[in-house]
């Protein structure tokens, strides 16, 4: 039906991008896209921008029925990983693994309008509510911190790098079900509507406690 609600998500796998039923997480319908699917943003009016990370491109399709609208090059080996939109959906982000760099686009045109380079390599891209800040995760963190890198979406400048710090004291002993140890992969991030805090997806290693090879 028309009105009913979608997800959308990606099978790095197939090369396909799955439509959900929201409310009763049936499949409608699994769409072929490109080589190594890692992420997939929904802009207002039905277009799907999605980061094609061994075909090192960004295609943008039609939301109902998979049709190709356009390829975006992003270069040889800059494998695209991530993709954000801003709320009212004219400008797409997008993170480079391996150019270390994040992108704007303007989606009318969908010409390139901005990039920053960063230290680490960039994953996760959210957007704050008004469309002022992005925010991208450092995928794998330095030995004793995380970081994350805030951006001025208006400048594409880096106005802060933020450290997760390791996590310890009582909070954090070592138990079947805690520990100490450095977030790492971080591999999601989303702004809370409510709070505005971004929360971030990312495993917990202890290397202090020894390597394992």
């Amino acid at each position: 039906a028309a009105n009913t609600r979608r997800v959308y998500a990606v099978n790095p796998d197939a090369d396909t991008i799955s439509v959900l039923d929201a409310d009763s997480l049936a499949v409608l319908a699994e769409f072929p896209t490109c080589a190594d699917p890692r992420s997939v943003a929904v802009q207002p009016g039905g277009t799907l921008w999605v980061a094609c990370h061994d075909d090192d491109r960004i295609r943008v399709m039609n939301a109902q029925n998979g049709a190709v609208l356009a390829d975006l090059d992003t270069g040889y080996g800059s494998a695209p990983v991530g993709v954000a939109l801003n709320p009212a959906g004219t400008t797409a982000f997008v993170s480079l693994d391996g150019r270390r760099q994040v992108r704007r686009y303007d989606t009318t045109t969908r010409q390139q309008t901005g990039a920053v380079t960063v230290e680490g390599r960039p994953r996760a891209l959210a957007v704050s509510a008004d469309g002022t800040r992005l925010f991208a995760t450092r995928f794998l963190s330095a030995r004793h911190h995380g970081e994350l890198y805030e951006l001025n979406a208006a400048t594409m400048a880096l106005v802060a790098t933020h450290r997760i710090p390791k996590f310890g004291n009582d909070a954090n002993r070592d138990t079947t079900a805690t520990g100490k140890g450095v977030i790492n992969q971080l591999a999601g991030a989303a702004i809370s509507p409510r709070t505005g805090r971004v929360l971030i997806a990312g495993n917990k290693p202890n290397s202090e406690r020894g390597l394992l090879i």
